[in-house]
């Protein structure tokens, strides 16, 4: 029997995975193996009109903007008029913009105001230090 801290050494663990143009999903193991067990397939649509902008590059309305004949050969990335995938590229359309400076700005304020209370600090101890001298 391996005690589990054997089976932690003992077993390799995921470094990395990556998208390439066809949707396949690869992970590379810590021992070097690579293995693809997953890809990502798209869809068609007859009537692209028909979806609806759910907003956040999300969409609804599938059953009405009608799936043309889904199944793996037809739905592979790069194919039958498909777009590719583009591996650790970050969409804009998945991005709010505004939220996301929004955001920065938050943080930014969020830090300064620690920077503060850090200087607020050390001026209280400067000044008690200096009050028993």
């Amino acid at each position: 029997h391996y005690t589990a801290a054997e089976i932690k050494t003992l077993a390799p663990s995921l470094d990395s995975y990556t998208f390439d143009t066809r949707g396949n999903l690869t992970y590379l193991l810590s021992d070097g193996v690579a293995f693809s067990p997953y890809q990502l397939l798209l869809l068609k649509f007859s009537d692209k009109q028909a979806l609806q902008h759910e907003g956040e590059g999300l969409y609804s309305g599938f059953d009405a903007a009608g799936v043309e004949d889904f199944n793996r050969s037809n739905s592979e990335p790069g194919t039958h008029g498909l777009g590719s995938v583009r591996g650790s590229a970050l969409e804009l359309s998945n991005v709010d913009l505004t939220q996301q400076f929004a955001n920065i700005i938050t943080i930014q304020r969020s830090f300064q105001s620690a920077a503060r209370i850090i200087s607020t600090s050390d001026e209280i101890l400067n000044e008690i230090t200096n009050l028993k001298r």
